[in-house]
């Protein structure tokens, strides 16, 4: 989906991760859209008539690499930045450059940070026994991630999210020797300095891919909601300029 009236030369794909929508997970770069063509795209499950109950970042590799029409910067959050990763080696040459926002890569193995975090996340995926409502509170808890009180009854919307989060092929099944450099341009890697394992896998991840790596606190694991600062720093990053420490733009 398009936003907005292109006047740079490149267009720009956002990839909302798990939980969110692409207009809740991009709200704050819709300030972009009269600058930069923007396409929002839904992954599968999140659109209104998927009959989808599972996320796959397999088959988000493959929807992503046959959206990729022409030359984008491609930026993804969370769970999205798997599939971001699988799209961008599929179709290099239509990739400017790749932006990957707290990525999900807990495949990576040898940090006790990251080895705990997925210890925790592959008992709570196990545990059937669980209603929505908790299974959504202890997933939030376990990530770090701040967030209001789930409600109860859950409203229809979040329990289908839910339903998707419970059945999704997990992230740490992403083999580790896949996180290998994209072979097309520039990587810009954005951890959100919340969580100790999160910093891990975005430290990991630039070093695996060759990536500059920057930190943008007080959003949590979702650094694009603090808006201009973010907007900012990764517009300088697709125009090639040099990049001020986060805290900074």
């Amino acid at each position: 989906m398009g936003v907005g009236t292109r006047t740079d030369t490149s267009c720009v794909t956002l990839v909302h991760g798990t939980m969110c929508t692409p207009s809740t997970a991009w709200r704050q770069q819709m300030d972009l859209a009269p600058r930069w063509h923007l396409a929002t795209p839904a992954r599968r499950g999140y659109r209104e008539a998927d009959a989808d109950v599972q996320e796959d970042f397999r088959r988000d590799g493959l929807d992503l690499a046959a959206l990729l029409d022409s030359p984008t910067h491609l930026v993804a959050h969370s769970y999205g930045c798997i599939g971001a990763l699988v799209a961008a080696r599929m179709r290099p040459e239509a990739v400017l450059s790749l932006t990957l926002v707290e990525p999900t890569f807990y495949g990576l193995e040898g940090c006790a940070d990251i080895d705990k975090a997925r210890h925790e996340l592959e008992t709570h995926f196990k545990r059937v026994d669980l209603s929505h409502r908790e299974f959504l509170s202890g997933f939030l808890a376990a990530l770090n991630i701040s967030a209001p009180l789930v409600p109860d009854p859950m409203p229809a919307k979040l329990a289908k999210l839910t339903t998707l989060l419970r059945n999704q092929v997990s992230p740490w099944t992403f083999p580790e020797d896949a996180i290998v450099p994209w072979g097309g341009g520039r990587t810009l890697i954005i951890s959100g300095g919340h969580d100790r394992a999160f910093d891990a896998i975005c430290d990991l991840t630039a070093k695996r891919l060759g990536a500059t790596i920057t930190t943008l606190e007080g959003a949590g694991h979702s650094p694009q909601n603090l808006g201009q600062p973010f907007n900012a720093l990764v517009q300088r990053f697709w125009r090639g300029e040099p990049l001020l420490h986060g805290s900074q733009e």
